[in-house]
């Protein structure tokens, strides 16, 4: 493909729209029980409880928002010692996110604004970078089972009620690649590989996101320069680093 001077790369959830899915965290301890003290966890982390499944029994699941999963996960990445010194383990259940609420679902204006700008413009492409799975059968910790994801045709449905069209070839599904920001890099180099774009304007809400596209730096610039920016609860728009 020709190179293009911009590429400008969105999250979906928290950043183009704001969803009600949720994902499911079970820690279990070598009997594949839930740990009674998981809960107690969450409370030392500050982290708000969605809601939680088969409540007080071997098989509680407690569910988060994709904002608070985010907390979450920077938890976990911080307190595996202790995981694995109890040994415990932490299972997932993504299947709330196979597809997206559309009509449910509400957009990020500020953002939005942005992305319909860059889209307009011929020396600027839009993709889209999520964290949702879109391609493999989704399995579920409630009782077995498989879901198939919807969730690129329901991101191109989203944003053509927004006016904008997306070609399903400009929206990854991080979650085929793998969990948490290392994903979203492979998924940022494919792009980079396909487009050559002079400079890279990334916007999520998650830091760990963010900081990891940011670092991306350290292997692209100058050729690549790259500014990453942290979408707020409120739809702020901030830049967060650039290549320097």
């Amino acid at each position: 493909m020709a190179e293009i001077e911009n590429l400008f790369a969105f999250d979906f959830d928290d950043t183009l729209a704001v969803t009600p899915s949720i994902i499911g965290v079970k820690r279990v301890n070598l009997q594949g029980e839930s740990d009674p003290g998981f809960r107690e966890w969450i409370i030392e982390h500050d982290l708000d409880i969605n809601e939680i499944e088969n409540e007080d029994t071997a098989r509680e699941i407690i569910w988060f928002t994709s904002g608070d999963f985010a907390k979450y996960e920077k938890a976990h990445r911080a307190d595996l010692e202790y995981l694995e010194s109890n040994e415990l383990d932490d299972l997932y259940d993504f299947t709330k996110t196979a597809s997206i609420d559309v009509a449910g679902s509400s957009p990020v204006n500020p953002v939005l604004d942005i992305l319909k700008q860059a889209s307009a413009n011929p020396n600027s492409k839009v993709v889209i970078i999520t964290a949702r799975s879109g391609n493999q059968p989704m399995q579920t910790l409630r009782g077995g089972g498989t879901v198939k994801p919807t969730n690129q045709q329901d991101i191109r449905d989203f944003l053509e009620l927004q006016g904008v069209s997306i070609g399903s070839g400009n929206i990854t599904t991080a979650g085929d690649i793998g969990q948490g920001p290392k994903a979203k890099v492979k998924a940022m180099e494919a792009y980079i590989d396909a487009y050559s774009p002079d400079t890279i304007y990334f916007y999520d809400d998650n830091m760990g996101n963010i900081d990891a596209i940011a670092d991306m730096c350290a292997d692209y610039f100058p050729e690549v320069s790259i500014k990453t920016f942290r979408v707020g609860k409120d739809g702020s728009v901030s830049l967060h680093r650039e290549c320097s």
